[in-house]
């Protein structure tokens, strides 16, 4: 219940997390946001530390899970993102004074690789729109090509976001996936 205060002493990592996922995750973020820490929660951080209780968490345990996600053959980025998803979590429970500690704030988390993006030349862009020219997607290659729009948003136009005599486009809205297979249309960012 949403009303009765929690007790760290009597509560697992898992159920607490749970918890949080249902209220303040879902309350908070934006669906896909929402459906990735759903995932850390239940694919990392419950199989390697969720039977631990919630006031018991060290840093030594979250070491330990970082080492195995990563013994696991999963990149340091994995690590990084469920070392942030814990973090905001434990945030959450100091805030509202179900710990007296964050742990996350004295581990020392993988480091995330860099990633760099492969942008082809001008060429390359020109050949691969040439390419384009008979299938479906040529307008939108195009048009994210002289534009420099990002995916999610050249998917969610639609023509009421063109106005033909004011040559404009309005980038409004973003098109994502959420789980397997559910797209979404919502507002952008910025």
């Amino acid at each position: 219940d949403q009303g009765v205060p929690l007790d760290a002493s009597k509560m697992t990592l898992a159920d607490y997390l749970e918890i949080w996922l249902r209220d303040v995750v879902s309350l908070r973020n934006r669906p896909r946001t929402i459906d990735g820490y759903k995932t850390i929660v239940r694919k990392y951080l419950i199989p390697h530390v969720g039977r631990i209780q919630l006031a018991k968490l060290t840093a030594a345990h979250i070491e330990k899970m970082y080492a195995r996600i990563l013994e696991e053959g999963l990149s340091p980025n994995t690590a990084h993102h469920v070392h942030v998803c814990l973090s905001k979590a434990l945030n959450d429970a100091l805030r509202k004074g179900i710990v007296g500690r964050n742990v996350c704030k004295i581990v020392q988390p993988p480091s995330p690789g860099r990633y760099e993006v492969n942008i082809p030349e001008v060429e390359g862009i020109r050949r691969i729109i040439e390419l384009a020219k008979e299938t479906p997607y040529y307008a939108a290659l195009h048009f994210t090509a002289y534009t420099g729009v990002r995916r999610a948003e050249v998917l969610a136009l639609t023509w009421a976001d063109v106005d033909l005599d004011q040559v404009a486009v309005a980038i409004t809205k973003t098109l994502q996936r959420i789980g397997k297979g559910g797209l979404v249309v919502e507002p952008t960012k910025s």
